[in-house]
């Protein structure tokens, strides 16, 4: 028997955003080698390889605890007070504030800054993006259905119209 592993919902929540700021992470560090402008040096290009890496970390990561984040809240795999007390922080003006500050900030210095800072920019917005995320996963509603029966112990269709012709 294969033991699985099953986060807490605060473990969830803090490896979606460790998802969300290894995405984030490479956005500097590429900054910082086109700040260089030694595009033709093996320096330049090992930072900008190298930097890629925790994207391709993060990425995975974030999605995968973000659909399990939705998904054990739509189906009802923590208890609905622990929900409820982190969707009540995830609520609060100072989150929906920070979430929109980051991607504002995000467009003013792609707009305002020269092309050096927009690395920066796209840092920024995905931040911005993976706190708006985590604010929509938890408005999600658990489902309520009834348990349904097995469709084994149901007696077989019948009908007049399936008889041979």
């Amino acid at each position: 028997m294969k033991h699985r592993f099953h986060p807490s919902l605060g473990q969830t929540v803090t490896l979606a955003a460790l998802g969300g700021l290894l995405m984030a992470s490479p956005f500097p560090l590429m900054a910082l080698a086109h700040l260089d402008h030694g595009h033709r040096t093996l320096a330049f290009w090992s930072v900008l390889y190298l930097s890629s890496v925790p994207m391709l970390l993060g990425l995975p990561l974030f999605l995968k605890t973000f659909a399990h984040l939705k998904d054990g809240i739509a189906n009802g795999l923590w208890p609905p007070g622990e929900v409820a007390s982190f969707r009540g922080s995830f609520e609060t003006v100072l989150w929906r504030g920070l979430s929109i500050s980051l991607v504002l900030a995000s467009c003013t210095i792609f707009v305002a800054a020269g092309r050096p800072w927009q690395p920066i920019s796209w840092s920024l917005l995905v931040l911005g993006q993976t706190t708006m995320q985590l604010t929509f996963a938890f408005q999600t509603k658990p489902n309520h259905r009834p348990p349904s029966d097995d469709w084994r112990s149901r007696p077989p269709i019948r009908s007049d119209q399936w008889s041979s012709r």
